[in-house]
């Protein structure tokens, strides 16, 4: 079931994402951006920091645990997520579009410039006369 906390965090991004022509983003649209592109590799790694901050946790003692409980498995989610990005998915998908290279320019299904068939543009009929 959809919450309204759920609907409104969807819709505030739909808005911060629309594209304007000639308007710079600003920083906030960049980190929803920055994020996007990471987005994958940290759902994937964020599980794996949980045991490590629970060690580190047992080891640190009153407002200092607290802290690192609060802050260190987003951070290291993060971190383990953009690293892993880069140095293993990023790489992987250059290696497989050197292999396998596309056949379309986009997600949409658009040929690609050189397999779009020639289609001949009718002339102009004079319909005011």
């Amino acid at each position: 079931m959809i919450n309204l906390a759920d609907l409104c965090g969807v819709a505030s991004l739909m808005l911060l994402y629309r594209r304007r022509e000639g308007i710079r983003h600003g920083r906030l649209y960049r980190v929803v951006a920055w994020i996007g592109l990471y987005s994958y590799g940290i759902y994937l790694w964020h599980v794996s920091v949980e045991a490590p901050v629970n060690w580190v946790a047992e080891r640190l003692q009153g407002p200092v645990a607290i802290v690192w409980l609060a802050t260190a498995p987003m951070l290291l989610g993060i971190a383990t997520g953009v690293v892993t990005t880069e140095a293993i998915e990023f790489p992987m998908l250059r290696l497989r579009e050197r292999w396998f290279p596309r056949r379309v320019d986009s997600a949409v299904g658009t040929p690609a410039e050189e397999e779009r068939p020639q289609v001949p543009v009718p002339a102009r009929v004079n319909v005011e006369g």
